[in-house]
């Protein structure tokens, strides 16, 4: 009995020391064949992820770069000038232009293009080319080898579709990859991108034949110049007003670039594309923000970005950089009546605008977001869009949409030739023209004489003689004038009426340039009184400072202009009479608006009451250079007299100036700021108010110093 039972243990014990090494052996052999042969998803996986990544580059380089992986590679040309060149440089990034003018902006010839917009076809070749050029970075197989694996790879081949909700990458590429006595061969690959790049890029091309066909941006740029221009020495210049004030309003050309630059620095954030308000009844400031917005309703976030770049600017017709109205003074017989005085403005702007517009996807990528970027180009010439000018209402040809490009040639007219300074018209009698010293009245030799009549009709004469005098006859006119001009000395005009053989003497009087230093010293203001100063102005801190002498009739115009940063002074020449100033205070750091410091109504719900508000700008506004003040001395606040005596009395070598520190603006607009305390960037245009109300702190003083 115990030997079966001992019989039965020792087949028990076999037994399970078989069924123990069979279980081992059935696990190495599984361990041997997991090495020896890895498993095909784990080269497709790590496959995959490479190019899931190299695609997202891709795409992320793309919208970066308006559908280029690299433009500068393609011949497109940054420029060193403003609003010229192929492409607008964002730091060391360019992003191409896919309307504007190509060429220099005082062109003749002059050429507006779209051939830089690509088509989606070029863009997926541009996404094709980056994978199979950069994939290999990415899929370098070092894992599989520290696992003792062989990899063969053949050539890359890759192709990209657009779909309507996202990017697909299909990727041909042969692997091989070898372990022990086991081969595993993969060749087909592929990924999805959550980026609607087709969507995005049919939203761009909308937004640009807008422009191209409408000159929509054109349009909203005249719209702004006009809602901040007006006759204000605050403002810019207007298209045309007239006046019939006693002061005329002038203008530094640098001076209106400037504040055209921060404008649109806080205007060109409100440009939207979409669906429109559609509220019947609107305030103002809705009707202003409507007029800025334009397009089709879409998914997409677009906005519109002007970061202060250089752009192109000119402004006629100007005088030496000054911009003043054509000024006619009526005077009654006998002093029946005031004089009655007209002043006629009409100013004409050329622009080229440099804008970066930006189409974003909040929810692409996962919740990442996309953005895509392309540059625009604004261009007004003479107050028009330039499509005004191809459908033949300026100076160039017929203009065709339908083209990419359109070349056409500036047109020039030349003045007429006219017989008025012949020798054969000169019909007068002898006349003797005297030209003296303002200072001591004594003759003044070699000055230069011509005699105009109207605006195209001017005579050159001679000289004076070393007695200051020339005899000579004129030709006929009525209500001719007599100009009188020499170095170091301010140029005079006089009226005179040449008639047949009628002799006469004439005494036409220079003022001599007198130097005298000027400095400036500001108040600080918080709005309603004057809080601190005088005080001499910081290291980033400048005023300009125009001068301009008043002046009757047909009197010779006089105007001076200096800059002064800081404590500096500088030294200009003046003649005695009766001064308009206008000075502006220049900040060299600026200052910034902050983001969503303003809200407008987007939508209204039945009842006609704002259902959805919308916060602006999107982000900070940097505003450098930045007005923040000046002074402004006319006749509406008090003009100020220079004399003889005070230029030429012993001594006195200085005219301080003093301005006002306007308040810092925190927002776009007052009436829309959601802070409790709201300085609206209009607060740069109460200079003229601070003027008036502080008259007597801004008076100038003459010392020695």
């Amino acid at each position: 009995m115990k030997q079966a039972q001992l019989t039965v243990h020792i087949i028990i014990g076999v037994l399970a020391l078989l069924f123990i090494g069979l279980g081992i052996y059935v696990v190495n052999k599984t361990i041997v064949q997991q090495i020896s042969s890895p498993p095909q998803t784990t080269i497709t996986t790590y496959i995959t992820d490479c190019l899931q990544n190299t695609a997202k580059e891709a795409l992320q380089l793309i919208g970066e770069q308006g559908g280029y992986s690299n433009p500068l590679r393609q011949g497109m040309t940054p420029s060193s000038k403003a609003a010229e060149g192929d492409v607008l440089m964002l730091s060391e990034q360019p992003v191409p232009y896919w309307w504007h003018l190509q060429g220099e902006n005082t062109c003749t010839s002059c050429d507006l293009s779209s051939k830089q917009m690509p088509s989606l076809e070029f863009i997926a070749k541009q996404v094709k080319e980056y994978v199979e050029n950069n994939l290999q970075k990415c899929a370098s197989f070092d894992e599989f080898a520290q696992q003792g694996a062989h990899v063969s790879a053949g050539n890359i081949t890759a192709n990209v579709e657009f779909t309507q909700d996202n990017t697909k990458i299909y990727l041909n590429w042969p692997i091989t990859i070898t372990q022990t006595a086991a081969e595993t061969k993969k060749e087909s690959f592929e990924t999805t991108i959550d980026v609607p790049l087709k969507k995005i890029y049919n939203t761009a091309s909308e937004i640009t034949l807008e422009e191209k066909n409408n000159a929509t941006l054109e349009k909203m740029l005249l719209h702004i110049i006009g809602l901040y221009s007006d006759t204000s020495p605050a403002k810019l210049p207007p298209f045309s007003a007239v006046t019939h004030d006693n002061g005329a309003v002038s203008w530094n050309k640098n001076i209106v670039e400037q504040q055209l630059s921060t404008v649109l620095t806080s205007t060109v954030p409100i440009i939207s594309y979409g669906k429109p308000i559609t509220k019947k009844e609107k305030t103002f400031e809705e009707a202003a923000l409507s007029a800025l917005r334009f397009g089709k309703d879409t998914n997409f976030d677009v906005k519109f970005h002007y970061l202060g770049w250089p752009f192109y600017f000119d402004i006629t017709p100007k005088e030496k950089d000054m911009l003043k109205p054509e000024i006619v003074r009526t005077k009654f017989p006998n002093n029946a009546a005031p004089p009655f005085q007209t002043n006629t403005y009409e100013f004409f702007y050329d622009i080229s605008l440099p804008l970066l517009v930006e189409i974003r996807h909040a929810q692409a990528n996962k919740g990442e977001g996309y953005s895509f970027f392309f540059a625009l180009e604004t261009n007004i010439r003479d107050n028009k869009e330039l499509k005004e000018f191809f459908t033949g209402e300026g100076t160039y040809g017929p203009f065709d949409s339908t083209n990419t490009t359109t070349v056409q040639k500036l047109q020039r007219k030349t003045a007429n030739h006219t017989l008025f300074c012949d020798e054969e018209q000169k019909l007068s009698g002898t006349i003797k023209i005297n030209v003296l010293d303002g200072r001591n009245n004594t003759p003044i030799p070699d000055a230069a004489l011509s005699y105009g009549c109207g605006k195209i009709s001017t005579c050159m004469l001679p000289t004076t003689n070393h007695h200051g005098s020339l005899k000579t006859k004129l030709p006929i006119c009525y209500n001719g004038h007599l100009r009188a001009e020499k170095e170091e000395y301010s140029p005079a005009v006089h009226a005179y009426t040449s008639d047949f053989e009628k002799h006469d003497e004439i005494n036409i009087t220079l003022q001599p340039l007198r130097e005298v230093n000027i400095a400036v010293k500001k108040y600080n203001t918080n709005g309603t009184a004057i809080t601190s100063g005088p005080r001499s102005l910081q290291t980033n801190e400048q005023a300009i400072i125009i001068l301009e002498r008043a002046k009757e009739s047909i009197e010779e115009q006089f105007q001076t202009q200096t800059r002064i940063k800081g404590t500096d002074t500088q030294t200009i020449s003046l003649i005695p009479g009766t001064y308009e100033a206008r000075i502006i205070l220049i900040d060299e750091t600026g200052y910034v608006l902050p983001a969503k410091c303003m809200q407008i109504c987007e939508a209204y719900n039945k009842e006609g009451k704002c259902s959805t508000f919308k916060q602006l700008p999107e982000k900070p506004q940097k505003v450098k250079p930045a007005i923040i003040g000046g002074a402004v001395l006319n006749t509406n606040t008090e003009l100020f007299e220079i004399t003889d005596y005070t230029l030429d009395k012993r001594g006195i070598n200085t005219i301080e100036f003093y301005v006002v520190k306007t308040q810092t603006p925190n927002c776009i607009t007052k009436e829309n700021c959601i802070f409790q305390n709201c300085i609206g960037i209009d607060e740069i245009g109460r200079t003229e108010e601070y003027s008036k109300k502080f008259i007597k702190e801004l008076k100038p003083r003459f010392f020695k110093r």
